[in-house]
């Protein structure tokens, strides 16, 4: 490629820690979302990338994903042993977080991870509010709706 042969090293250089970064960050969201959170950044901070305080970046083998001698300090200090698609271990701290707002169809997962439920509901007719309803605002209508119209004895 003519482009990458004409690149100096310091463009090089940003360009492999922007993909480093970017990994780690995904990495990040991902096992945030696992744990029911979610990184909450301003418009400044996503632009400029404060999502958290990386540390102890330690470089694995691409295929059996064994550490690769000591852990680093920081990116930058593994930048000039890492390429790109290279699997590594870090440390983030200070990530700003929230616990993150789940959509009505997470919580049916999550409340029927087999769909055991639902295939009973439906074979009985049983309309499901992931069906007629779409958000949990929708939802909590429904329910005081479904309260104040009971006859109550």
């Amino acid at each position: 490629n003519k482009f990458a042969d004409q690149m100096t090293d310091e463009i090089r250089k940003s360009f492999t820690l922007y993909a480093m970064d970017l990994t780690a960050k995904e990495i990040t969201r991902a096992a945030l979302k696992q744990n029911g959170l979610e990184i909450v950044l301003s418009q400044n901070e996503e632009e400029e990338d404060f999502w958290g305080d990386v540390d102890s970046v330690q470089l694995l083998e691409e295929y059996t994903n064994r550490p690769i001698g000591k852990p680093y300090e920081s990116m930058e200090a593994a930048l000039d042993e890492w390429t790109p698609g290279q699997p590594f271990n870090f440390v983030v701290r200070q990530v700003p977080a929230k616990i993150r707002q789940l959509s009505l169809d997470e919580l049916m997962d999550s409340m029927d991870p087999d769909g055991k439920l639902r295939e009973q509901a439906k074979e009985k007719n049983i309309a499901l509010p992931t069906e007629e309803i779409v958000t949990l605002k929708q939802l909590a209508a429904d329910c005081s709706r479904r309260a104040e119209s009971t006859p109550k004895e």
